[in-house]
């Protein structure tokens, strides 16, 4: 399992197995190079699908925890933000909370909870450019190889289940409306 803040529920690592297969899937037709530029210029074909397969490995193994760099948490952070989200919530707009993986249903996928509640921190972002002249420097960086060890670690066995059938993904306990309502 994937060493995050607290212990993913197991709703959380289908989800992230989807997103992966998905983002394996796609790694070189022509619009993966338009949707995911950072992953584009950071790894060549053959080390996406190597770290991918790594995280793969780690997010199904239920005893141990694993460690994994910023690169890895980029990898998370672009295939929950594409193939979880913004296709998994289109299907959601038109049709409403659908099943995910073989037995869960579930509503709109919030990557930005997601990654608020899970991620350790926002490091894997310094390898999308913002535009200033060192930030683009560091993006262009290939990983070392000493940069994309996945080491087993003891991890965080404290966890919460943020699944709720048929409801957004992770249920908070304030409604879609609500927060929108704020928003207004």
């Amino acid at each position: 399992m994937i060493n995050f803040c607290q212990k993913p529920d197991r709703v959380l690592c289908v989800i992230i197995d989807y997103s992966l297969e998905e983002l394996k899937r796609h790694i070189g037709k022509t619009a993966f190079n338009v949707i995911h530029p950072e992953l584009h210029r950071l790894f060549s074909k053959k080390l996406l699908k190597r770290e991918i397969e790594k995280l793969l490995q780690a997010n199904i193994d239920d005893i141990r925890f694993y460690d994994v760099t910023s690169y890895h948490y980029l990898i998370l952070e672009r295939a929950l933000d594409y193939y979880a989200c913004v296709i998994h919530n289109e299907v959601v707009n038109r049709e409403g909370a659908i099943s995910f993986g073989s037995k869960y249903v579930i509503g709109y996928i919030n990557t930005d909870l997601i990654i608020d509640n899970m991620f350790w921190d926002l490091d894997h972002l310094k390898f999308i450019p913002s535009g200033k002249t060192d930030d683009l420097e560091m993006s262009y960086l290939t990983p070392h190889p000493d940069e994309l060890k996945v080491v087993e670690t003891h991890g965080n066995r404290m966890g919460v289940n943020y699944y709720k059938k048929g409801r957004d993904y992770p249920y908070v306990h304030v409604s879609r409306k609500e927060i929108d309502e704020d928003l207004k």
